[in-house]
């Protein structure tokens, strides 16, 4: 499915603002960064790509991280290292 093919439907942005502004002239690109607060069901993509619409260029997405989800929220997650647990339980073991 290509962005021109997502369905057209209402969306409620919250809060858009521009967190990191870079300009390469020499690539003759511009890089920035954005935090969006929006509704359930919007396709950050596509607003990127509207937004690069309306500035008459192009927009990709680079790199997307959902920071809130519903009631849960990347500051709350804990780190954890997968292995860690089966490999101390594996040596235990093998003792």
């Amino acid at each position: 499915m290509h962005i021109h093919d997502l369905p057209i439907k209402s969306v409620e942005i919250y809060e858009l603002s521009c967190t990191s502004f870079l300009k390469n002239e020499e690539k003759q690109s511009i890089h920035f960064s954005l935090h969006v607060r929006c509704s359930s069901g919007t396709y950050i993509r596509s607003l990127i790509h509207d937004i690069g619409k309306m500035l008459s260029t192009g927009a990709t997405v680079t790199e997307l991280r959902r920071m809130h989800i519903g009631g849960y929220s990347v500051a709350d997650a804990e780190q954890i290292t997968i292995g860690t647990e089966y490999e101390r339980m594996e040596r235990h073991e093998t003792r």
